[in-house]
């Protein structure tokens, strides 16, 4: 049995760039289900806090087509609502800064 393509869940698995609305409109458009988001590359502990702060502004401003989602059913609900998931990435470890206890507190910010 074949699906439909609007059926599909389609993830880019890693992503990087300017993000704006005109962005979150072609990906929305283009039928994309979930971006795994880069939240940092080198950025320290604080910086990588205010990148945070910075995607729930994004979140706010463009909460009718996009999420933020931290598990598989986040994702199945955006589909479901016809929004686009993004679920938050490191490239190192820098962030944690040697501290193992902020692992947690990047958990619960949703990165994964």
């Amino acid at each position: 049995m074949k699906k439909e393509f609007s059926d599909q869940i389609i993830i880019d698995g890693l992503q990087y760039c300017n993000w704006n609305r005109e962005l979150f409109e072609d990906v929305w458009k283009g039928g994309l289900t979930a971006i795994h988001a880069t939240l940092v590359y080198w950025e320290n502990t604080e910086e990588s806090f205010e990148k945070i702060k910075e995607w729930d502004l994004r979140f706010k401003e463009n909460k009718d087509i996009i999420c933020h989602a931290k598990t598989t059913n986040d994702i199945l609900e955006a589909k479901k609502n016809n929004k686009v998931a993004i679920l938050f990435g490191f490239q190192n470890s820098a962030p944690i800064a040697n501290d193992i206890y902020l692992v947690e507190s990047f958990f619960q910010k949703g990165l994964r």
